[in-house]
């Protein structure tokens, strides 16, 4: 079973909220960039699907736009090859200005199979690197229709005989139409992807713009209340003090009232009534006690009290834990008991009140030695845990009893004979640990043993300094 009694951590916890509240406009911020900047994505993937229908279209159009020519001019070539009757025929022999019509609007080009040029119509002036680039381009095969969206555009048709390729005819046509409706294209192309990302970006500012102030707005809104947060927190922890130290008053009154009362009762029966000597001797025993009872009371309390507030400062945890062990006395240490130590040699420095850290860890490290009755170990360890130290404190002992788990680190409670203790102990230890912003747990299963786990925070002031400390 395990109880756990934990410190103020309402700072952290603000921290942490703050930090949620960043990641979620972050992430808001990120979204609404992702959906704007979608927009000329799929304008431009809308833009190239219209540009390849376009494309289809247009080579559909060249298509038929050169199909009766190519047709004419391809069947008198192929109607005079196939007539011609030597064996040794070459299309290079061909008087092709015979064949070929006279225009001006059109080229016409034979190659052969290799693709070298055999003739070339005069026609309308056209660089030769662009009839070099045709002929040369394995993307105008024979068959396949193209166009040069520039200047002009050509269809392509063979020339055979006897069903053998002997060539291919084609013809490039200027097309001003053409031409003109697919730069107009372009530019309208062009122009609504500049349209489409000129308001991408004017909707991704209003959206900023808009989750900015609205961040801003919760951020003032945020520090308004982590501000009184603030101030509740202080009054809290002022009237939790207060409460504690009702508690503690009112614990103090009860112990040191109820054997105050005995004293006085047994004083004024000694002096009003005539008593035997036995009676007079049992009487004064009993006023003995009852003062030992206060005295014991008022020394375990300045024994707390000697450990006096001190300005916090680096220390080394480990070094902490061996004077503390040196602090118990020997008359309370049962030598029966193992001590093993496993102590992190790489433990960095934590700031802390030396003096009262060393007071709780004494008080637990007695508890163990005093619930081990024969031979038995305690354990100590410690280790760099997650943002802090976690020190482990376990023993062989007769454990807690589940029903008192609860009532652990309450003030005046005890599970010690009478005379030997009056639960004052575990109660400042939970106090000092959470004045340190720390948590003190306890595990224990009764009749196997007690594991205390103290759990202390770095502070970015000490966290860079380690030594190699061991008992």
């Amino acid at each position: 079973m395990e109880y756990v009694k934990k410190g103020s951590r309402n700072r952290m916890n603000i921290n942490k909220n703050h930090k949620g509240i960043n990641k979620e406009f972050s992430n808001q911020i990120l979204l609404g960039m992702i959906s704007i900047l979608l927009i000329p994505i799929l304008l431009i993937i809308l833009l190239m699907t219209q540009q390849m229908s376009y494309h289809k279209k247009m080579e559909s159009f060249i298509s038929n736009y050169g199909k009766e020519i190519t047709d004419v001019v391809a069947n008198n070539i192929n109607y005079f090859i196939s007539n011609d009757e030597s064996n040794k025929f070459s299309i290079k022999d061909i008087d092709w200005d015979k064949l070929i019509p006279d225009d001006t609007d059109n080229i016409y080009i034979i190659v052969d199979i290799k693709r070298n040029l055999i003739y070339r119509s005069k026609g309308f002036e056209l660089d030769s690197n662009h009839i070099k680039q045709i002929l040369n381009s394995h993307n105008y095969a024979i068959k396949n229709n193209g166009y040069n969206d520039d200047q002009f555009i050509f269809v392509t048709s063979e020339i055979s005989k006897d069903g053998q390729v002997l060539g291919t005819l084609i013809i490039l046509s200027k097309d001003v139409n053409l031409s003109s409706n697919y730069k107009q294209f372009q530019l309208f192309s062009i122009l609504g992807l500049l349209i489409g990302v000129i308001i991408s970006f004017k909707l991704l500012y209003k959206v900023s713009d808009s989750i900015i102030s609205r961040y801003v707005s919760i951020n003032d809104s945020y520090k308004k209340v982590n501000h009184e947060k603030e101030i509740y927190l202080e009054k809290y922890l002022r009237s939790e003090k207060l409460v504690t130290m009702g508690r503690f008053a009112s614990g103090i009154a009860h112990e040191i009232g109820n054997p105050l009362s005995s004293i006085i009762s047994s004083t004024q029966i000694l002096k009003k009534y005539e008593l035997s000597e036995e009676e007079k001797t049992d009487y004064y025993d009993k006023i003995l006690n009852d003062s030992k009872k206060i005295d014991l009371l008022i020394k375990e309390f300045l024994d707390f009290r000697k450990y006096k507030d001190e300005a916090k400062i680096k220390v080394n945890i480990n070094d902490i834990i061996c004077e503390s062990i040196d602090n118990i006395s020997d008359n309370k240490k049962n030598h029966k008991v193992e001590l093993i130590m496993d102590l992190s040699k790489s433990l960095p420095h934590i700031i802390a009140d030396k003096s009262r850290i060393s007071m709780a860890f004494t008080n637990i490290i007695q508890n163990a030695y005093q619930s081990i009755h024969d031979k038995g170990f305690i354990h100590i360890r410690t280790l760099k845990f997650e943002d802090g130290i976690r020190i482990r404190i376990r023993d062989s002992g007769h454990g807690i009893k589940e029903e008192d788990m609860k009532k652990i680190f309450d003030p005046f409670f005890t599970t010690k004979d009478v005379g030997k203790g009056f639960g004052l102990g575990l109660f400042i230890c939970m106090q000092i640990i959470h004045s340190h912003n720390g948590t003190i747990s306890v595990h224990s299963n009764y009749g196997e043993g007690t594991i205390f786990t103290i759990d202390l925070n770095l502070d970015k002031e000490g966290s860079g300094e380690k030594e190699n400390t061991n008992c």
